[in-house]
């Protein structure tokens, strides 16, 4: 992770030069963190100039992370101190300055993820065949609400 970390930074001077000569914008005060969990490539905050990215993409993909996803970060922070909340999140403003600091501005990543919980499921049964449950589901049913199968329309009842 040592050089992962090198690398971001050092990617981050090279962001910071050209922030300062195209929009005025000194990036010094930026912190990175790796700590963030879930589906999300990174985010920004910008009330604590904070940078947070996925700490399990970066470890398997470090050079997407580190030439797109700090980019398109990046971005957001320089729209933030040229626009402050003003504009859209993922708008003309932050999609010009994305591309000028030579990032693609796209919103979603295309990075594989895993799931963040394998949360259980239930069994139930109906006329046509086994459906399985949220909890949440299970727990209304077990408080008396009723189900139904999209397909048969008979109610589901918990199977064994």
């Amino acid at each position: 992770m040592y050089e992962i970390k090198k690398r971001l930074y050092s990617k981050l001077l090279a962001l910071n030069s050209r922030s300062v000569e195209i929009f005025g914008v000194d990036l010094t005060g930026v912190t990175i963190k790796c700590e963030l969990k879930g589906i999300a490539a990174g985010k920004y905050y910008p009330k604590r100039g904070l940078i947070n990215l996925n700490k399990d993409l970066i470890q398997r993909y470090p050079d997407d992370m580190i030439n797109n996803i700090l980019c398109h970060e990046v971005a957001h922070h320089i729209t933030y101190k040229l626009y402050g909340g003003r504009v859209k999140p993922h708008g003309k403003e932050w999609k010009d300055i994305c591309i000028s600091i030579g990032g693609v501005p796209e919103i979603y990543h295309s990075l594989p993820t895993t799931k963040v919980k394998n949360y259980k499921r239930y069994k139930y049964i109906c006329d046509c065949g086994e459906h399985l449950l949220t909890a949440t589901r299970h727990n209304r049913i077990q408080k008396g609400v009723a189900y139904f199968c999209k397909k048969c329309k008979k109610k589901l009842s918990e199977g064994s």
